[in-house]
């Protein structure tokens, strides 16, 4: 499917499973009458965790930050995978492009404080960003994924468009 914006990144097929608490009585024990999870809100009350697999492949005609009067304007470019506002991990830093290829896989599981935050928020972002070696890397855009729409698979394969960040202050 080709692009729909100037700025995108290429997200292909990801998966999640949830792990659901058995039920429980009042007493504590297995059986009916299941009791809401500790702490975590809301319809993801009864899970203990999600595994979540996620493969950020590529970023196309992604913003220059870098260079442009006696050479070539470009960035290095890496993305950060945010779980209920927490940073989970980061991509590689693919040096000088503007369309980078990070064929990056992970599986990670949203347990504990983690799942508590993300049945608040149940997003994932992903933050664009210009590595720089002597400063703060530069901010150059975002991918919010909404947890339905991960888990429905509605936007496996898709070229998803990468949104302003003006503001950001990431040290």
């Amino acid at each position: 499917r080709p692009p729909t914006s100037s700025d995108v990144l290429r997200r292909p097929p990801t998966s999640s499973d949830v792990l659901r608490r058995p039920p429980t009585s009042s007493d504590g024990k297995m059986g009916a009458g299941a009791s809401a999870g500790p702490g975590v809100p809301g319809p993801w009350s009864d899970i203990i965790g999600i595994e979540m697999d996620l493969t950020i492949t590529a970023g196309k005609d992604l913003l220059a930050k870098d260079g442009g009067m006696f050479s070539k304007a470009s960035s290095d470019p890496f993305v950060r995978v945010l779980i209920g506002g927490t940073e989970v991990f980061k991509t590689e830093v693919v040096k000088k492009t503007l369309s980078p290829e990070w064929n990056f896989t992970t599986k990670y599981t949203i347990a504990g404080k983690l799942l508590k935050a993300f049945g608040a928020n149940p997003k994932v972002e992903l933050m664009v960003f210009d590595y720089d070696m002597m400063s703060a890397s530069d901010p150059m855009g975002s991918v919010v994924l909404d947890a339905q729409a991960v888990s429905d698979r509605a936007i496996e394969g898709a070229w998803l468009p990468v949104e302003n960040c003006a503001g950001w202050y990431v040290p």
